[in-house]
């Protein structure tokens, strides 16, 4: 099949609909038609988009009780304090290996400040239950250097994604 309008329509209607894949793929058929300099579908923009306010669904999450409660069951404490920082400050996986903890030492002001090559770039966090910087020991930090994981953050070498 000669590759044109209707093939591409056919790849992007293989892909579900209202998925990040979907969106991936839209956006590379239009870099690709552009340089061929092919004509796209009027509807395209509805055709490719992804998922939006509109395909959002509801999610239960945790209660507090239960997030404390799995934050005591894991064994590991590298592992619990990555939990407790994205319980505390709800942070993104990636966004807990690319945060300045030094507030986080005694007498700190406990506002996580995360670096600028994030997803959602450079910013302050505030904890969402100041109370959980004590009851998950946030607030006895010493020494911030060993914390976390020995995990490779080099993004010469990884994605945020896989960090993640």
């Amino acid at each position: 099949m000669k590759l044109g309008e209707g093939l591409i329509l056919q790849i992007i209607l293989s892909y579900k609909e209202n998925s990040r894949s979907r969106q991936q793929c839209g956006i590379a058929l239009s870099a690709l038609a552009k340089y061929l300099k092919l004509e796209l579908p009027e509807n395209w923009k509805q055709l490719q988009s992804g998922y939006g306010i509109n395909e959002s669904n509801f999610r239960e999450l945790p209660s507090d009780e239960e997030i404390i409660n799995s934050f005591k069951l894991i064994p590991n404490p590298k592992w619990r304090f990555v939990f407790a920082l994205m319980a505390t400050y709800g942070l993104r996986n990636h966004e807990v290996f690319f945060s300045d903890l030094s507030c986080l030492k005694k007498g700190g002001d406990k506002i996580l400040r995360v670096f600028p090559n994030t997803k959602t770039g450079e910013h302050q966090v505030w904890p969402f239950h100041p109370e959980w910087v004590g009851l998950i020991d946030l607030d006895t930090t010493t020494d911030t250097f060993d914390l976390l994981p020995n995990i490779k953050t080099d993004l010469q070498d990884t994605t945020l994604q896989h960090i993640g």
